[in-house]
C-alpha cells in the first residue's frame, strides 16, 4: 500500500487531510477504509479495470435507489469529488483506476454472528424488499452483461470443470452442471428475471442487534433469474447452518415468500439453483488457483464449506428438497402417485415373473453416484445395482452416450471407427494374451458366452456356481 500516494490523491480530490488508511479485502479491485480526524468513515475503491465504467455508473444508481426506497437499511453511499465527479480516473502506483469513494457501511459481517431464528427471518424479509426494488429497474447494461459469476451461465463454465484436480470432487460439479441444463435450462423463459445483487454472502450481508442492517459490495450485478438472488443467499446460509442447514434455508425462503410470492416452478427450481451457485463458486475459485498458485492453499481452505454443503446436496431427495421449500410458502408439498396404480399399471404390461423387491415397493424417481432418490423423499445408499464403476447417472458416462445416439447407434456388422477404437482400448488393459474382444449387450449373454467358450475349449459340460447367485435370466442360467 502506497500511504503517500494515497494521502495525496484523497487531498487533492477530496480534500480529505491526515486521514487513516487501511487495506480492505477484495477480490479484483483495490480497497482502502478512509477514517477522517472527525471519525467519519469511507471506503476508497480502485477498479482495476478502467473499462468497467458503464457497470460502476449502473451500482450508482441501484444503490442510491435502494438507499431512498428502504430507509431501514443502509447501502454505500457514493460522493462526488470536489469537480462533481463519482467516477473518475486516477494514477496510483503507476497504472490506471477508477476512483469511487463511498460511505463506510457500519455493522458485522453476518459470518461473524450466530444464526438466530429472528436474525433468518429478517435476512429473508431483506433480501425480499431488496429484490422488489430491483425489479423495477431497467438498465441496458445490466441486461446485456453476460458475467461469469452469474449462476444463470454455469453452462458456460465447463471448460473450468478440468482445474478441478480431484476426479470424485470434479464429477459431483459435473453432475450438478448436468442437472441444471436438464431441470433448470429448459424453464429459463418461465422463471422470472430481474437485476440481482448476485453476491448475497455472509460477508456481503452487515448484521446490527440481531436483524440486517443492509449488504454492500455491488460488482457482481447482472441481469439473471430473480430466484438466483435467493438461492445465492440460501446457499451461504446452509454453509453456516452446519448443524440444521435445511431449516435455516426455510426459515428464509419463507419470510421472503411474505413479501415477494414465490411461483411453485421457482420452488421447484431452488435445490439445483443452491448447487449451481455452488458450482459457480468452485470452478471459479479452482480456475483462479491455477492462474495464482501462491493461493491455492488459502483458495482450497476456503473452498471446504462448498465441498461440505455439495456433498449434503447429493445425499438430500431433491423430492425432500423441494417439498421443504413448498410447505415453507404454505403450498401443498409434492405428493406421491398411489404405488398400488403403480405396480397394477406395470403388472398389466409386464410379467410378475420379473419380481418387485419388498412388500411395500420402492417408486424411483431419480439417482446421483452411489445414492437413489424415490418419489416419497427418502435418499438410498444403494448396494443392489450395478454401480460399482463410477455410479448412477454420472456426467461423463451421460454426455457420451448422448453424444453417441446423437450421431450413430447400431450394431456391430458394419464398419464404424468407434467400434474398432473401443476394442482396443479394452485389449490395452488386458494381459498379452487376451486381444480379442467379443461384444454382447448384457451380463446374461456374458455369462452364456463365457460358458460356451469354456466348452468348447475344455470339452466338458459340468460347471461351479455360486449358490444363490445370480447367473443372468439364460435357459443356462
Amino acid at each position: 500500500m502506497n500511504t503517500a500516494e494515497l494521502s495525496l490523491l484523497l487531498s487533492i480530490y477530496y480534500n480529505i487531510i491526515d486521514a487513516e488508511i487501511k487495506p480492505l479485502p477484495g477480490y479484483e479491485d483495490l480497497n482502502f477504509k478512509i477514517t477522517i480526524p472527525s471519525g467519519e468513515k469511507y471506503v476508497l475503491k480502485l477498479c482495476v479495470r478502467p473499462e468497467n465504467a458503464t457497470l460502476l455508473k449502473a451500482e450508482e444508481n441501484v444503490v442510491k435507489l435502494l438507499g431512498e426506497n428502504l430507509p431501514d437499511r443502509t447501502f454505500p453511499r457514493i460522493f462526488a469529488n470536489q469537480n462533481g465527479d463519482t467516477i473518475f480516473e486516477v494514477l496510483y502506483n503507476e497504472k490506471t483506476y477508477l476512483a469511487r469513494l463511498l460511505l463506510f457501511v457500519e455493522g458485522t459481517c453476518m459470518g461473524d454472528v450466530e444464526l438466530t431464528g429472528e436474525l433468518l427471518c429478517d435476512l429473508g424479509a431483506f433480501m425480499a424488499e431488496m429484490n422488489l426494488q430491483l425489479q423495477t429497474i431497467n438498465d441496458a447494461f445490466l441486461k446485456t452483461r453476460n458475467y461469469e459469476w452469474d449462476s444463470k451461465n454455469i453452462l458456460q463454465q465447463k471448460d473450468k470443470l478440468q482445474y478441478i484436480s480431484d476426479p470424485m470432487k470434479r464429477g459431483k460439479v459435473h453432475y450438478f452442471m448436468m442437472q441444471y441444463r436438464e431441470q433448470v435450462w429448459p424453464l429459463r423463459h418461465e422463471l422470472r428475471q430481474s437485476v440481482v445483487h448476485g453476491d448475497a454472502n455472509e460477508w456481503n450481508i452487515l448484521v446490527s442487534e440481531n436483524r440486517i442492517r443492509g449488504i454492500i459490495d455491488f460488482g457482481d450485478m447482472t441481469y439473471s433469474f430473480l430466484m438466483n438472488d435467493l438461492a445465492i443467499c440460501v446457499c451461504y446460509v446452509m454453509m453456516m447452518a452446519k448443524d440444521n442447514p435445511w431449516d435455516a434455508a426455510c426459515k428464509v425462503v419463507h419470510n421472503y415468500n411474505k413479501i415477494l410470492t414465490l411461483q411453485e416452478k421457482e420452488l421447484n427450481a431452488l435445490y439445483y439453483l443452491i448447487a449451481t451457485r455452488l458450482c459457480v463458486s468452485l470452478c471459479n475459485s479452482s480456475y483462479d488457483s491455477h492462474l495464482n498458485p501462491e493461493n491455492a492453499e488459502y483458495i482450497k481452505i476456503n473452498q471446504k464449506g462448498a465441498w461440505d454443503l455439495i456433498e449434503k446436496l447429493l445425499r438430500t431427495n431433491p423430492v425432500k428438497a423441494t417439498s421443504m421449500f413448498l410447505k415453507a410458502c404454505g403450498l401443498p408439498a409434492k405428493f406421491p402417485r398411489d404405488h398400488g396404480i403403480v405396480l397394477e399399471k406395470r403388472y398389466r404390461h409386464i410379467s410378475r415373473a420379473m419380481s418387485v423387491n419388498y412388500e411395500q415397493p420402492l417408486r424411483m424417481e431419480s439417482a446421483a453416484f452411489q445414492y437413489m432418490y424415490d418419489d416419497r423423499g427418502d435418499t438410498y445408499l444403494d448396494c443392489v445395482n450395478n454401480i460399482c464403476h463410477v455410479g448412477h447417472c454420472h456426467p461423463i458416462v451421460v454426455e457420451a452416450g448422448q453424444k453417441q445416439m446423437a450421431s450413430l447407434n447400431t450394431n456391430t456388422r458394419y464398419l464404424y471407427d468407434s467400434l474398432a477404437e473401443y476394442a482396443g482400448m479394452i485389449c490395452e488393459t488386458m494381459s498379452q494374451k487376451l486381444r480379442k474382444v467379443f461384444f454382447v449387450n448384457s451380463g446374461s449373454a456374458a455369462s452364456d458366452l463365457a460358458v460356451r467358450l469354456s466348452s468348447a475349449h475344455t470339452k466338458r459340460r459340468d460347471l461351479l456356481v455360486m449358490e444363490h447367485g445370480y447367473h443372468g435370466n439364460t435357459q443356462l442360467g
